[in-house]
Formats: structure tokens, sequence, C-alpha cells
């Protein structure tokens, strides 16, 4: 007759048992591990997804504050070199194609090239500021904890700055549609596009500072 054994460790339990310990354990190690993986890819695609979109704004930016600051009187070395990175960024999705060389000449030319640029501009042909948006971080928004606190309060201040850019925007375009009233008079005429004209001087300076801040969450998704 014979008799079955079970197999037992140096330490008297079954090889079963430890198989079904093992497997226990790792259980408890995949459930913990794999949401870790999981969110740590999900937090990577975040970053390089929102690092796209803050470039592509960047660069519509500053090359709007350059329209907006030679109208209003406003361009100079001290307020374009900042936005250098950004006006020529490859990643920009504006192509700003024959219009590079002007970007360049203004970059690196004096304080001269950038008077002529500005003196070439018709103060009294209405700037229009298309409504910006960041559809993907708007989107994201339930997600955007996976960052960290410094981007998180970046991307707050850029949304703030987006909300007035827009309401600026508006207020522009109000402004110019009212010179177009029928029967408006001289006065009221030139004080619509005084409105306007001072708005953009605001929208200019607001738009370089839109800039820094993208500038910032650029570098602190780097990090």
């Amino acid at each position: 007759m014979v008799i079955a054994c079970s197999t037992t460790s140096g330490f008297g339990v079954s090889k079963d048992a430890l198989l079904l310990i093992g497997g226990w354990l790792l259980g408890i190690v995949s459930s913990l591990f794999v949401p870790w993986v999981q969110k740590l890819y999900k937090g990577s695609v975040l970053k390089q997804t929102i690092n796209t979109e803050v470039r592509h704004l960047r660069h519509r930016m500053a090359l709007g504050a350059i329209e907006a600051s030679a109208k209003s009187g406003l361009l100079n070395k001290s307020f374009i070199e900042p936005m250098r990175s950004a006006l020529l960024d490859p990643h920009g999705i504006e192509d700003i194609g024959s219009n590079r060389e002007i970007v360049t000449q203004l970059l690196d030319g004096d304080e001269n090239v950038l008077l002529h640029y500005s003196e070439g501009k018709d103060k009294n042909k209405p700037l229009h500021f298309p409504e910006e948006a960041v559809y993907f971080i708007d989107s994201q928004m339930a997600e955007i904890g996976l960052l960290s606190i410094k981007v998180q309060e970046r991307i707050s201040r850029l949304k703030r700055q987006i909300d007035f850019f827009n309401d600026g925007s508006c207020f522009i375009d109000k402004m110019v549609d009212r010179t177009f009233e029928p029967g408006l008079s001289d006065v009221n005429h030139a004080r619509a596009m005084a409105a306007a004209n001072a708005r953009i001087s605001a929208m200019a300076k607001l738009q370089s500072e839109v800039v820094q801040t993208c500038n910032a969450i650029i570098s602190e998704l780097a990090s």
C-alpha cells in the first residue's frame, strides 16, 4: 500500500501552502503596483499633451504681443526679448513662414528697428484679438491633481489670464463695432477708438504675461 505524503519545506509548511501564500501576496502587490504604474503613465501623457498645448498658446500670444505692442507704442527691446524663445519655438503651431525673417530682424535689431516697425502700423486700423482657450487642459481638470502643486498653481493663473484676455477681446470688438453705428458723432467715434486703443495697450502687456506663465509651466513640466 502506497501512502501519499505532502511535501513540506524546511519550516514545516507544505509547498502547496507556500504557493497559495505566494499567490495571495502577489495579488496584493499587483493590486497596489498596477494602479501606480497606470497613474505614472497617465501623468506622463498628461504632461506631454499639456506641454504641447501650452507651447502652441505661448507662440500665438508672443506673435500677437508683437502686433499689439507695435500698434500701442510699447514695442522695445525689453518688451520683446523675454519672448525670444516663444517666438522661435519650433513646436509653435503657428507657421510664421515669411514672417520669420521679420521676427528675427525685430529680435536681433536695435531700438530703431523696433521703432520703424511700430511707425509702419496704421494706428487707426482696428486690431482683432481672436479669443483663446486651452481645450485639453479644460477637459482634464479632474486629472490635474496628478501634476505638481506648482504646475497646478500656474495652470490656474493661466486660465485666469485667458479669461481676462477674452474679456479684453470682446471689449475691443464692441468698441470697434460702435464706430460703425449710423449717426455716431465724431466725438463718440473718437471716444470709442480711444477706448479700444487703450485696451490694446493693456492686451499687449497681458499677452507678454501669458508668455511668461507659459514659460513657467513648460519649465515645471520638464523638471
